[in-house]
């Protein structure tokens, strides 16, 4: 009797030992099943954040070229912008900036075909007293300042005697000299650079003239105001005529840069004296205005020839 008792207490002693070891067991699992998911969890979260915030090589590059590509270290100073067109559309109204035609020269260098319609931008409207005052667009001929290398004004020299006699009578016709406006120019004088004055003449009555130096220094006239021998003035750039360039008007690659039909562009006379006696001022192929100045005659035999680029004003009414 007492074996059997004592068989059944051991026996109660195991089974009571088995159930907590097995409690312990589950207890155990659970907690290292859920330590399990938190560790997968966070790192999930923290493989999500690195995808998120890493930078591939590529994408540097692309980003490194496109910073290069937004600021080139060689990029040219410029102050205005180009107007791109395929040829001149003729406006049907007088306003700034647009193209009529009016007049005619040679230009296409054929003489067998007559000469071509003078196209003119229009620089400025004077709505109050009806006139427009007119720039060719193109270069149209190869002329010296004076044809003596003397000292000489714009009033005595022989470019503002062709303008108005030789090109005034062969570009226009009775209807048109009807409504050409004669106009007194004024023409100021010159500073050097050490503080002498080059006088520039008298007040003159002109029925065709050049610009003058602060002509291409008005915004009104469609220019910038400033004046950087070495910037980009798109708006000053110029190409000469086929017949132009035949009577010695230089084209000059410069910069490759071309006008708004993808022509080479060439420098053009200015009315006003340059800062030396014999001089006069111009525009350079890229714009840009030289206040300096270039001999009024250039030899037959230099190749580097300026162009004629007249002004006009006109009625409107």
């Amino acid at each position: 009797m007492k074996k059997v008792i004592v068989y059944l207490l051991v026996l109660a002693v195991t089974c009571m030992t088995m159930a907590c070891g097995s409690s312990n067991s589950s207890s155990n699992g659970n907690s290292n099943t859920g330590n399990g998911n938190s560790n997968n969890n966070s790192n999930v979260s923290n493989n999500e954040t690195t995808e998120k915030n890493e930078i591939t090589p590529q994408q540097q590059s692309d980003d490194s070229k496109k910073d290069f590509e937004e600021k080139p270290e060689d990029t040219p100073v410029v102050t205005d912008e180009p107007v791109v067109t395929d040829e001149p559309v003729i406006a049907q109204s007088y306003d700034p900036g647009a193209i009529i035609e009016f007049g005619s020269y040679e230009q296409d260098n054929d003489l067998s075909n007559g000469q071509e319609p003078i196209a003119w931008k229009i620089l400025y409207v004077d709505k109050e007293n009806e006139k427009a005052l007119l720039l060719s667009k193109y270069v149209l001929d190869c002329k010296n300042y004076n044809d003596e290398l003397v000292d000489v004004t714009w009033e005595k020299c022989t470019l503002r005697k062709w303008l108005n006699d030789d090109f005034y009578n062969s570009a226009f016709g009775d209807k048109e000299k009807k409504q050409i406006i004669t106009t007194t120019n004024e023409n100021p004088d010159n500073e050097t650079f050490d503080g002498k004055l080059i006088e520039g003449g008298n007040d003159t009555e002109d029925n065709v003239f050049l610009l003058s130096f602060d002509d291409l220094l008005k915004e009104d006239y469609g220019f910038p105001s400033t004046n950087d021998k070495d910037a980009i003035a798109y708006s000053r750039i110029c190409s000469p005529t086929a017949y132009a360039v035949s009577q010695g008007v230089a084209e000059h690659n410069d910069r490759g840069l071309k006008t708004d039909e993808g022509k080479l562009p060439c420098a053009w006379w200015l009315r006003t004296l340059g800062t030396m006696e014999q001089k006069a001022t111009y525009v350079y192929m890229h714009g840009a205005l030289n206040k300096y100045g270039e001999r009024f005659f250039i030899p037959e035999n230099e190749w580097d020839h300026f162009g004629v680029r007249p002004a006009i004003w006109i009625s409107i009414k």
